[in-house]
């Protein structure tokens, strides 16, 4: 099963449904789209594509995730965002390493489209630093580096677990912290598995320079979260808990 979810991304859901549908296997695949209660025309695109797909109506990646999740079919479950454009091996490449049932999650590394604030090689540099530093983070806290549009795991154990819904960001490391528990995971660092996905994200960190100087202050600030493991599973800071009303 292949589940992407989506907020207002009426200019970028088809790049993605058309990659998806693209992809290279030899094993049968079903693929979902959950609108999160867009305010666009997703909707109506997912409904005049004839993709299978749910509406959302709980705010937030957690949520959307998991509505894919409930009426997922497949052994494996393949995450992916509809603002990224996935190569052809995709799938193939993480369901490969799923097969061998030592590992019950594994993700990939990816790469920025250029959307005219910043070129393509301007972000090439900054990709390099941030593989660097994925790869380093991913031997000791794979939980803080893995990212939801590059994100494969055994269904059954996410159904058993499931997504975390009461926070702002971080579900698809708690679901991977999920998987440790169950077994190895691993970082895919093929370019068969490496997605291109939206530099939007980036804009706000304004240019090149003050883009890799934040991002240099923030890694020197957890930089002991390269040599130790987390001990009592995925922890997340308090300003992250969403408060329920």
């Amino acid at each position: 099963s292949i589940v992407a979810i989506a907020y207002n991304e009426e200019k970028n859901i088809l790049k993605s449904l058309s990659s998806l549908a693209d992809q290279v296997v030899d094993f049968p695949i079903e693929i979902i789209y959950v609108n999160n209660n867009s305010k666009d025309n997703t909707q109506k695109i997912l409904d005049r594509v004839g993709v299978r797909n749910v509406f959302q109506i709980k705010q937030g990646a957690g949520h959307a995730r998991q509505a894919g999740l409930d009426i997922a079919k497949g052994k494996f479950l393949i995450s992916a965002d509809s603002d990224s454009i996935y190569p052809p091996y995709y799938t193939s490449e993480l369901v490969k390493h799923l097969k061998n049932e030592e590992f019950k999650g594994v993700y990939g590394l990816f790469s920025f489209l250029p959307d005219g604030e910043k070129s393509r090689f301007q972000l090439a540099i900054y990709e390099f630093f941030k593989d660097i530093i994925i790869k380093l983070r991913s031997v000791n806290r794979p939980e803080l580096t893995v990212g939801g549009a590059s994100f494969g795991f055994v269904t059954e154990i996410a159904k058993q677990d499931g997504w975390r819904t009461n926070i702002h960001r971080g579900e698809d490391g708690c679901m991977l912290a999920s998987m440790k528990r169950r077994g190895k995971v691993m970082l895919i660092t093929s370019r068969k598995s490496r997605v291109w996905t939206s530099s939007r994200t980036l804009d706000k960190d304004g240019n090149m320079l003050k883009m890799i100087m934040k991002r240099l202050i923030k890694e020197l600030k957890r930089i002991n979260e390269y040599f130790t493991k987390q001990k009592k599973g995925y922890k997340t800071r308090e300003e992250n808990i969403i408060k329920e009303d």
